[in-house]
């Protein structure tokens, strides 16, 4: 888990992620900017982009020591995304269950194509083991909202391929509805490819709430 908050961390970053790992060796070294960032060691990046709704970042990489693809997706980082996280109004979710946060999901609608089509190349190009989403904050209720459309294409889905989610802080994401509806997609997957097919964790502070 800690491995995986390096990646959500490391999306917020100024300096592109593509010069990170490529001086990886560099950064790391004592008293530089990624010592103890040792999850970066042995990452290949697949792709890098801005969403196209409000320049969102996001990233991902493959790493060949645990056979991990890494969806990292930036939480607030500009006064763009704030504005979309006062956005709180709810909007009604493609599944008609419930009721999605307006702002999260205009930012996931703006990169959805991009990370779908991402995860998709650094399958063919790796063959990962397990498909991670990682995100801080407003970046983890993206992802949540990306695993539900994950969760829910049974068709893109292969065996031994498992599904983690490990999400920093993250805040609502829609309604109780909403909540139920993904629940109910996490227990169809794991019916379909098994019970260690899909793992969840979430870290939040006291009080935080459910990420719905």
């Amino acid at each position: 888990m800690t491995s995986l908050g390096q990646f959500a961390e490391v999306a917020y970053s100024s300096v592109p992620i593509a010069l990170l790992i490529e001086h990886y060796a560099t950064l790391s070294q004592p008293s530089y900017p990624l010592e103890n960032y040792n999850a970066l060691r042995d990452c290949i990046l697949v792709d890098t982009f801005l969403g196209n709704f409000a320049d969102l970042p996001a990233y991902i990489a493959f790493r060949p020591s645990t056979r991990q693809l890494v969806v990292s997706i930036s939480g607030t980082s500009s006064m763009k995304h704030a504005y979309q996280d006062l956005r709180a109004m709810r909007v009604a979710h493609p599944s008609g269950c419930g009721g999605v946060h307006a702002g999260f999901w205009d930012l996931y609608q703006g990169i959805r194509e991009l990370l779908l089509t991402g995860i998709w190349k650094g399958f063919e190009q790796y063959s990962p083991a397990e498909i991670v989403l990682a995100g801080h904050s407003m970046g983890g209720s993206v992802a949540y909202l990306l695993s539900m459309d994950l969760l829910a294409d049974k068709d893109a889905w292969r065996p031994n391929l498992t599904l983690r989610i490990a999400t920093f802080g993250v805040p609502r994401s829609g309604d109780a509805k909403l909540v139920a509806h993904f629940r109910s997609l996490v227990d169809t997957f794991r019916k379909t490819w098994g019970d260690d097919s899909f793992h969840e964790y979430s870290v939040k502070g006291y009080n935080d709430g459910d990420y719905s």
